[in-house]
């Protein structure tokens, strides 16, 4: 189970680190070709340069995470995440205006990884970059990915 204190000693890691995401993003292409290419299909061309490259970085804080506890360690299976992506958009849609706020209001307490999700899209003065379209976007990409390869 993943749990805040882990994530949060990812970030703190990888802060620490120096984030080279061409060599993450080159092993991800290596071993997980279809998470790559579901995190970088045509329509995560909507998204801002700088919105996909912070889309990468929540990846790679949840992959690290997940590796952590022995998940993610095997390729997304393609059908699953289709799935996965439908019912994430349908619950966006569902929402109304403003979605992401109103999940976050829906969201339990207990959903770890989600409300590190939604957490990590709240707009503030550091994160003005996204934009809303963006966000629900990545919204819908990492909620996708962590339901087909993180522990619930």
């Amino acid at each position: 189970m993943i749990s805040e204190a882990l994530l949060d000693q990812v970030i703190d890691d990888l802060t620490e680190e120096e984030i080279d995401m061409v060599a993450f993003y080159t092993n991800m292409a290596r071993t997980m070709p279809v998470l790559t290419s579901y995190l970088t299909d045509q329509d995560t061309e909507l998204l801002t340069d700088r919105e996909h490259d912070y889309l990468l970085y929540l990846a790679m804080v949840l992959l690290r995470a997940g590796s952590a506890v022995g998940a993610a360690e095997e390729d997304a299976d393609p059908a699953e995440l289709e799935t996965r992506e439908e019912a994430a958009w349908e619950a966006l849609n569902a929402c109304g205006a403003r979605p992401l706020d109103r999940l976050r209001e829906r969201t339990p307490f207990e959903a770890v990884v989600p409300n590190f999700i939604l957490d990590a899209l709240e707009v503030d003065e550091d994160l003005d970059f996204v934009t809303e379209p963006g966000g629900q976007l990545l919204y819908v990409k990492l909620i996708t990915m962590a339901g087909v390869l993180l522990p619930d």
